[in-house]
């Protein structure tokens, strides 16, 4: 690892100096947080493409470290030496949506010619709007899929699952492909976002209703959903909280596991088997998939707007989003079939590339299969909530009925409602 990424991440925040500036050029400072493989590089190819596209101005970026940045966000707003920009994690736009560091951009947006031609995906502006206002540009947007290991469903001699598959054959293939002397379940278990999204395909709703007005644990399609992960458990074809396969997901410890879809380039360098990836079994009532996305803000106090507002527009225009997909491998926002095969092409196989774009563009998106998650203040807490009586019914310390009766009282005790 080179000295100034080791640097970078010691001490948390590093000063990104990409260039020159230029006699007269504008600054706009930008703040973001360390993701990815070598941050600094990657910025430092994002401002050059900036750079050349909006030669006036010159990109500042910081890069603070992920456990500090919420708290670095609110600080620095808070304190009035806020950046021109930052980026909003899609868990804290309601946070600070309410706490009011987050600038409305509706009037920028509506008066902007770049703006109003991006056409983005109308699920991936749900991530970027609270309350009705448009409060960031959507940014890092994906949904969860099923990673299947392909030599395992041939050893078993099953053919790939359908994209129109049920849960009902989700189980029979989880059964078949688990492989209890070598320490191989057929599925992984879903975590908290996991089991949110199968309570949404099973019952048309997350743990509440819509309005976080209801708890919804205690439903029979609810129960219905934990009787059936604690059956795959009991049957050995799911591991129960605390237990994991032998092998890791990508060394073919599972038949299907749950991961982001943009996974793709990382399963070809990491994972030790054949591999593809399909959609979400249908369920009772739904076959959504999870997903979520950031986006990049101005803050409330921002002095001058206007400067923040040149780069987010420039996310927004074709050099942008061609610049944010090959330099920053983040999907593109619109349905432009040249961008999407650039964002693809970071997977080497042209078959597998195929696949993902059949999965991705066809099916889960242009099908509409997309459940944007809309965390909200209390997130945190009815996940904690959740994770305590999901364990002790994956445990077999508690049945369903009884933990979600327990659970739906400490829900509504709580503040995780309106």
């Amino acid at each position: 690892m080179r000295k100034s990424s080791v640097f970078l991440i010691l001490a948390c925040l590093v000063v990104l100096a990409f260039a020159d500036r230029g006699m007269g050029s504008t600054p706009i400072r930008l703040v973001t947080n360390v993701s990815g493989v070598d941050p600094y590089e990657r910025w430092e190819r994002i401002a050059a493409a900036f750079h050349a596209d909006r030669p006036d101005y010159h990109l500042d970026v910081e890069v603070v470290s992920g456990t500090e940045y919420p708290t670095k966000i609110s600080l620095m707003v808070a304190s009035g030496t806020s950046p021109d920009v930052f980026q909003t994690w899609g868990q804290y736009k309601a946070l600070w949506a309410e706490q009011g560091l987050l600038m409305d951009l509706t009037p920028l947006w509506e008066q902007s010619a770049v703006a109003q031609g991006a056409d983005i995906f109308p699920f991936m502006m749900e991530a970027a709007v609270y309350d009705g206002k448009i409060v960031g540009i959507p940014y890092d947007f994906s949904g969860i899929t099923l990673t299947v290991n392909l030599d395992a469903l041939r050893e078993a001699g099953l053919p790939v699952p359908a994209f129109n598959w049920t849960v009902q054959e989700f189980r029979d293939y989880a059964i078949r492909l688990t492989r209890p002397d070598q320490g191989i379940y057929g599925t992984d278990r879903p975590d908290t976002r996991g089991n949110w999204i199968w309570a949404v395909n099973f019952t048309g709703d997350g743990w509440l209703s819509e309005d976080r007005k209801e708890v919804l644990v205690q439903s029979p399609g609810y129960i219905e959903l934990l009787e059936y992960w604690l059956d795959l458990i009991e049957l050995g074809a799911a591991p129960p909280p605390g237990r994991a396969a032998s092998r890791s997901s990508w060394e073919g410890g599972y038949g299907f596991w749950q991961g982001w879809a943009h996974y793709g380039q990382n399963l070809e360098r990491a994972a030790t088997y054949d591999w593809a990836m399909v959609p979400f079994p249908k369920g009772p009532v739904a076959d959504l998939h999870f997903a979520h996305g950031h986006m990049w803000s101005l803050p409330s106090n921002a002095e001058h707007p206007e400067r923040g507002w040149v780069f987010l527009e420039w996310l927004l225009s074709p050099e942008g989003q061609r610049a944010i997909v090959t330099l920053d491998g983040r999907q593109p926002l619109s349905n432009d079939p040249d961008l999407w095969a650039l964002f693809f092409s970071a997977v080497r196989s042209s078959e597998k590339q195929a696949m993902l774009y059949e999965l991705v563009i066809g099916e889960m998106y242009g099908k509409n299969r997309i459940h944007t998650m809309q965390y909200w203040t209390a997130w945190p807490e009815a996940e904690r909530i959740m994770q305590s009586y999901l364990d002790r019914v994956f445990r077999g310390l508690e049945s369903p009925v009884s933990a979600m009766e327990k659970a739906a009282t400490e829900l509504r005790a709580s503040a995780v409602l309106r």
